[in-house]
């Protein structure tokens, strides 16, 4: 990527730290005077606390509460989402500590920990949708953003699992698990409409229809359409004598539709969903064209999951599912008149089955096997006028996993998970062992202890090993990549406070090898195993929720980053690594029972780029809710309030962002 940080007309605003400090003095004093008028939880000792708390199915692949995993877990449920006014993933992951999303006008991708994934479509993550892997077969992307086929209405809860989870997971599990749960029929028990009207002539619209009925069967389905003109840029450096503002105006649509159906009838359940996204890209951003006709691109995701779980004796359970996934891309860039196309698909099918044992006193023991076959991952290029084919070629593959891992009680304070997974893929002619060891120690009633080291891997893609592009740039392929590896080491310090506080503290450190990048040969370029990333840093979070709804959370991460590949001549820079982020979500009832408000802010630090440095900002969410009959909810937001996320890393001049936005919505239930 080359960006220029000094971008005439995305200079970073002088006041922000001004307008930051205001607006916390706000929400403290705000914070100061509704927490004397809200009734508290109780006076809990952290053992309490545990007994109401969240729990997870991420971090085991069974129910568990957060106090008992070693993994770093945050969950954000639908009131959240709802208060917020989160609109995709990426808004949702904005609020985790560790993370930040760069949008590069193409996708949202998630940096997580001081390493940006602009260049890996978010593969070093593993994304999932009720434990299903979205993750597509070709580039391995893990959608954030409306590429993800599931809309935002319909969660009940996002949990994030920070740090490696391959020992259960396999592969793309490297920095972080992400899973995204749904809501049941039962949610529902009726019909609901919802539509929005956005900034640049956006607009959304959603049918969903879910019950419960006396039988046992519960039942979902839901369709989604959106459509947005988008933001009409201008980037003054690419200005021309034919075009003397650098305008891309028309190139920035885009245009969505998503179906989703789930059912649960006894032992069984089915679940399937499809989502479509076509993206214009704006001129100039990569060095695209400006004018008509634009370059686009478009992702389209389907899957369907069947799923058998049974309790064979009351401490043996069984779970058996089946999958099947199917991804087109189309991507078109126009270059100097010559038009680059990939056309790339694949399909694929799977299954899965696990066993969950409690027959041994103190130990949870859980075994499985995965396996997925690609049947065709099909890749294809060609440029014009005239057509030239550079590539068309079909392939397919296999990857083959077993797990086993045992949570253990040493004592009534100090519990032992070790776990391991072994991975055989086709992609790779080395096979991937992948262990994990945790320990969770309760010193006081109020304080807990957690200690983890995990082994992740991510297989190199079809697309790095066969992608072949005769275009601007040139790629070649390698057939000889190994997978990329992480090791991490974390600690956690878990401290309830005066009462009703609860304080988290992690350090971690992590080592990458082998890592997957491209490397210039000559007018060419190619993927190849780089050399070694180190990242260490720290991240702190402090959260209170209050028993009217209201919920405070406040979190800091510090994050160092450095290259450690001989070739690069600086290991200390590492492009888009934030030192320094902060978060701070704030949402309480206002006025009345109907009214509810939500605050959220981050403050990111600037990031050095290919050229200079990018400028930090402090971007500013603000949203309302009003209910004023049961079954109609309306609400108000404003993103980036201060308007000061202008510019991300990435493309020619750097990515202008869109800066304040608005969003107007209601929901209808019937």
């Amino acid at each position: 990527m080359i960006d220029n940080a000094s971008t005439t007309g995305f200079n970073h605003c002088p006041k922000a730290s001004l307008r930051l400090a205001i607006a916390g003095l706000l929400l403290g004093a705000s914070v100061t005077v509704f927490a004397t008028e809200v009734n508290d939880i109780g006076r809990m000792d952290l053992e309490q606390l545990m007994s109401v708390e969240l729990e997870t199915v991420t971090a085991s692949k069974y129910s568990q509460k957060l106090s008992e995993t070693a993994s770093s877990v945050t969950v954000i449920g639908k009131d959240q989402i709802q208060q917020f006014g989160f609109r995709t993933l990426s808004d949702v992951l904005r609020t985790v500590p560790g993370f930040f999303i760069t949008n590069n006008r193409e996708y949202d991708n998630a940096g997580v920990r001081g390493f940006d994934q602009s260049a890996a479509y978010n593969g070093r993550l593993l994304v999932m949708i009720d434990g299903i892997r979205m993750n597509e077969a070709i580039y391995d992307s893990g959608f954030t953003d409306n590429a993800l086929p599931i809309d935002m209405d319909l969660v009940e809860r996002v949990e994030v699992v920070r740090g490696p989870g391959s020992s259960l997971y396999g592969n793309n599990a490297f920095f972080a698990v992400i899973n995204v749960i749904t809501k049941r029929g039962g949610n529902y028990q009726g019909g609901e409409l919802a539509g929005a009207w956005s900034s640049f002539d956006t607009y959304k619209g959603r049918a969903s229809y879910g019950r419960k009925l006396d039988n046992g069967l519960d039942f979902l389905a839901s369709g989604t359409g959106f459509n947005s003109a988008g933001q009409s840029l201008q980037i003054p450096e690419a200005a021309s004598p034919g075009n003397p503002l650098g305008e891309s105006s028309g190139a920035n649509n885009e245009h969505d539709k998503q179906f989703f159906a789930k059912a649960n009838w006894g032992n069984f359940s089915f679940e399937g969903g499809y989502g479509r996204r076509f993206k214009g890209i704006p001129g100039g951003i990569f060095g695209v064209d400006f004018g008509t006709p634009a370059s686009s691109l478009q992702d389209s995701e389907a899957f369907v999951n069947l799923q058998y779980q049974k309790a064979l004796s009351p401490k043996l359970d069984f779970t058996a599912r089946a999958f099947y996934g199917d991804y087109d891309f189309k991507g078109q860039y126009r270059y100097g008149g010559t038009l680059i196309s990939n056309l790339n698909h694949a399909w694929w099918s799977g299954m899965e089955m696990r066993l969950l044992s409690s027959h041994f006193d103190g130990h949870k023991l859980l075994a499985g096997v995965e396996v997925q076959e690609n049947w065709q991952l099909q890749l294809y290029a060609d440029s014009s006028p005239p057509v030239s084919v550079s590539q068309d070629d079909s392939h397919d593959t296999h990857r083959v996993g077993i797990f086993l891992q045992d949570d253990m009680d040493l004592t009534k304070r100090l519990k032992l998970s070790l776990g391991a997974r072994f991975d055989d893929s086709s992609l790779s002619s080395q096979s991937m062992f992948s262990p994990r060891v945790g320990l969770v120690y309760q010193m006081l009633t109020d304080t807990v202890f957690k200690l983890q080291y995990g082994k992740a891997f991510r297989a190199p893609t079809i697309a790095q090993q066969y992608y072949t592009v005769y275009g601007i740039p040139s790629q070649m392929p390698n057939k000889g990549l190994q997978p990329e590896q992480i090791d991490t080491v974390s600690l956690a310090w878990e401290q309830a406070f005066a009462e009703n506080w609860h304080f988290t503290a992690t350090g971690y450190y992590l080592k990458q090898s082998k890592r997957l990048g491209l490397e210039n040969l000559d007018s060419f370029q190619h993927t190849v195993n780089l050399g070694a990333d180190i990242g260490y840093g720290g991240e702190f979070e402090v959260q209170r929720r209050w028993d009217n709804g209201a919920l405070l959370r406040s979190g800091y991460s510090l994050a160092f980053a450095k290259d450690q590949d001989p070739a690069n001549l600086d290991p200390d820079v590492l492009s888009n690594v934030p030192r320094h982020l902060y978060q701070l979500n704030f949402m309480t009832p206002l006025f009345s029972p109907k009214w509810r408000g939500g605050f959220d802010m981050q403050v990111l630090t600037s990031r050095t780029s290919l050229q200079a440095k990018t400028p930090g900002y402090t971007r500013v969410g603000l949203n309302l809710l009003y209910q004023p009959i049961t079954y109609l909810d309306l609400s108000a937001s404003v993103y980036d309030l201060l308007g000061d996320n202008r510019l991300e890393p990435g493309g020619t001049y750097g990515i202008p962002q869109e800066g304040r936005t608005f969003r107007l919505k209601f929901e209808c239930r019937f």
